[in-house]
């Protein structure tokens, strides 16, 4: 039924994204990262794209693109390597997606949290959050926002665990010949 119910989508739309929204205010009491993690040798801002290149895992290489100006890119590290990233933009960059466009001056929006596959499940996700909260909140941000695909439970259970607010479920629908997308909020649910 999920494949027939993705491929009536498919013809229909050009694209179609179902995506939980969260946001947090901050400070949470949550937020402070709380000391060392087991095997986590630092965890830091990202200064330059080419820091990605010291990580084994393709995927993070990849996703050096995120980095650059109206961006916050924090990494953690065992030993030189990098493992895990997360990825803020602000106000001002010039790829927010629309769903955030109406980003202001003291808000940031996560667009990118990766672990490499070789260090998934250890709780990297859930630590870089939490230092990315408090590093944004000393740098004078009130709220951050994110989005999940509806059916990542990974990611879902992560933002439950740090503290944040589900606030709808987002539905958006690109016809043929449309730049932009038709979007529909739904109440918060499933947690």
């Amino acid at each position: 039924m999920k494949k027939l119910i993705k491929w009536i989508l498919r013809i229909l739309f050009r694209d179609y994204q179902f995506n939980r929204i969260y946001f947090v205010d901050l400070p949470t009491s949550d937020a402070k990262f709380s000391g060392q993690m087991s095997g986590i040798e630092t965890i830091r801002l990202v200064e330059s794209q080419e820091q990605f290149a010291s990580s084994l895992d393709q995927q993070i290489r990849d996703h050096a693109w995120y980095f650059g100006k109206f961006a916050y890119v924090y990494g953690i590290y065992i030993g030189n390597e990098l493992v895990c990233v997360c990825s803020f933009w602000i106000a001002g960059h010039p790829n927010i997606p629309n769903r955030f466009s109406a980003l202001i001056e003291n808000e940031a929006v996560m667009v990118d949290l990766l672990t490499a596959s070789n260090c998934r499940g250890k709780g990297y996700a859930l630590a870089i959050t939490r230092f990315a909260e408090n590093d944004l909140f000393l740098k004078g941000y009130n709220r951050l926002w994110t989005w999940v695909w509806h059916s990542n439970t990974p990611s879902i259970r992560v933002f439950n665990k740090a503290g944040w607010n589900y606030s709808h479920l987002l539905l958006e629908f690109q016809l043929y010949g449309m730049r932009d997308y038709l979007r529909f909020k739904l109440p918060a649910w499933g947690g």
